[in-house]
């Protein structure tokens, strides 16, 4: 772990959840006190009796997101198997969610049943979060999803038909990480998160390797270290499960391996969300 002495002014956390049962009040003033402008939190939307990972519904989240608006911003879960999503799309930007999260499709994200869905989203500028990669399934889970359904090349499609639509995937899409490098400097509405892991050091080796660059690339250079490329642009900060004060040293261990500058550590911890929200901070 780094002993080096950088802190972000500011962080907008991309990608986390709320469980249900937790303080949320409490919540929210520690990621204030942790230095979060605003929260992005992910919602999960299943079938009744599907087992789930215990994370707040979109009804669980919907009067936290009324009291704390100033900070909070829901990302809807859909449920991806039910008909007529289009319609769940205006249903929840009216009900003050303003984005959304799929995860565990039941055919892959760029199946041609999925883009009226992503049509609509992209016709309110809804962002959408996409886990991508591999996925730690619920006990129990015997449905038709694999982690080829969300590998980050699923989400090329999606960006290059709807390039309004601010997708984002989650977790780099490990263990695709070079797939999700080059998408994520191919197009220019996509993104990644490098959440995961639980922040542990594991995760922390995997996030390097895949954005290293080639041995003798010039440092200095973001067309042979693309690592300084990504972090300034397409890559946001995202804590997943673990609280921000885990993260944020497991994010600088990542960085200072590769070298990144500070203007570029601040693009990557919350000038880039801001632009992608459209939060004016």
């Amino acid at each position: 772990m780094t002993d080096k002495t950088f802190t972000p002014r500011k962080l907008i956390n991309i990608h986390t959840h709320i469980r249900c049962g937790d303080d949320v009040d409490r919540k929210v003033a520690v990621w204030k006190k942790e230095g979060a402008i605003r929260t992005c939190v992910l919602c999960t939307s299943l079938s009744p009796g599907d087992p789930g990972w215990g994370v707040m519904s979109n009804e669980d989240l919907q009067p936290w997101l009324a009291k704390y608006p100033d900070h909070l911003i829901g990302f809807a879960g859909l449920n991806l198997a039910l008909p007529d999503l289009p319609s769940a799309v205006d249903d929840l930007h009216a009900r003050g969610f303003r984005g959304f999260k799929c995860i565990r499709p039941n055919r892959p994200y760029d199946d041609d049943s999925y883009m009226p869905l992503y049509e609509a989203a992209a016709r309110r500028r809804m962002p959408i979060l996409f886990h991508t990669g591999s996925l730690s399934y619920p006990p129990g889970y015997r449905g038709p999803c694999t982690i080829d359904f969300m590998r980050p090349a699923r989400l090329e499609r999606i960006a290059r038909y709807f390039p309004e639509l601010p997708v984002i995937g989650a977790h780099l899409g490990l263990p695709w990480g070079h797939e999700a490098v080059g998408l994520a400097l191919s197009r220019p509405n996509l993104y990644f998160d490098i959440s995961g892991g639980s922040g542990a050091p594991l995760h922390g080796s995997h996030m390097k390797k895949a954005l290293s660059s080639f041995e003798g690339a010039d440092p200095a250079d973001p067309e042979q270290h693309y690592a300084l490329k990504l972090f300034r642009t397409k890559l946001l900060f995202g804590t997943d499960n673990p609280p921000v004060s885990r993260w944020v040293p497991r994010a600088e261990d990542i960085m200072d391996h590769l070298r990144i500058p500070a203007d570029a550590r601040e693009e990557f911890y919350w000038k880039t969300s801001a632009k992608l929200l459209g939060i004016a901070v």
